[in-house]
């Protein structure tokens, strides 16, 4: 999450300053090229950013189930061992 937030907030202003393409390209500056690296940049960011809070949130999903299954095997287990001490 966070190189996905440097990326998007920090890498992706500083490689679409204008003076930095002016400079490298001199004369045959294309502002087109540079919004599309820019643009290209961010969209790279937001991605990681996306993943990173997928996996998260699977993760979460997947202990919760976890946990889940675990109490109703425990209840499951407690049930049957009371039923077993009860006079029949």
């Amino acid at each position: 999450m966070t190189i996905g937030l440097v990326l998007l907030l920090i890498y992706s202003r500083l490689f679409g300053m204008t003076a930095l393409w002016e400079g490298l390209l001199a004369d045959s500056y294309v502002r087109v090229v540079k919004n599309a690296a820019e643009e290209c940049t961010e969209l790279l960011g937001y991605t990681l950013v996306m993943a990173s809070a997928l996996t998260y949130a699977a993760q979460r999903l997947h202990e919760r189930r976890k946990a889940l299954a675990g109490g109703r095997v425990q209840a499951t287990q407690g049930y049957a061992q009371a039923r077993t001490r009860l006079p029949q």
